[in-house]
């Protein structure tokens, strides 16, 4: 049961309010540097987290988005609309998380965006046990091969590892 999240995500994409769409034309290839031509062009990307820490998540924001809260060990089960990203992936894309812990301090901290495709996807911040916050942009979930986080990292309960076949 506690996998029903990671099961959900794909269906919640399909089904989303905000589906991924760009502002502008645009080519398919992501591009290392934008243009002057290019610069202004955005997509949208629907929000969602995941919390690794055996702490909650009171509530989560991307660049003042809201993006919910999110308790120990879950997350993925739910997206809100939307977050804008520059297109195209540019060296130095990067965000303002900002959270409220368990003591509901608020805290910040700007995160760079790994290369996306100019299509985008759904935006996934994580909250690690080591303290660090990852953020990906894509059409990939949780658990699936070939989405970046992976082993003991993408665990979300330390020593359980992620099986979407329960």
């Amino acid at each position: 049961m506690q996998y029903l999240g990671v099961l959900l995500v794909p269906l919640l994409l399909l089904f989303t309010a905000c589906e991924p769409r760009a502002s502008a034309a645009l080519s398919t290839a992501s591009s290392p540097a934008a243009t002057p031509a290019e610069l202004g062009k955005k997509v949208t990307a629907d929000l969602t987290g995941y919390n690794h820490t055996d702490k909650t998540i009171a509530a989560f924001y991307v660049d003042g988005q809201w993006g919910g809260n999110i308790t120990p060990g879950s997350g993925g089960g739910s997206f809100v609309c939307c977050i804008s990203l520059p297109v195209p992936w540019h060296e130095g894309t990067e965000v303002t998380v900002s959270w409220e812990d368990h003591e509901l301090k608020t805290q910040s901290r700007k995160v760079v965006v790994p290369r996306y495709s100019d299509r985008g996807g759904g935006m996934t911040v994580h909250f690690l046990r080591d303290g660090q916050i990852k953020v990906f942009v894509g059409m990939t979930v949780l658990a699936h091969p070939d989405y970046p986080l992976k082993g003991k990292e993408a665990e979300l309960r330390p020593g359980v590892p992620l099986d979407i076949h329960n």
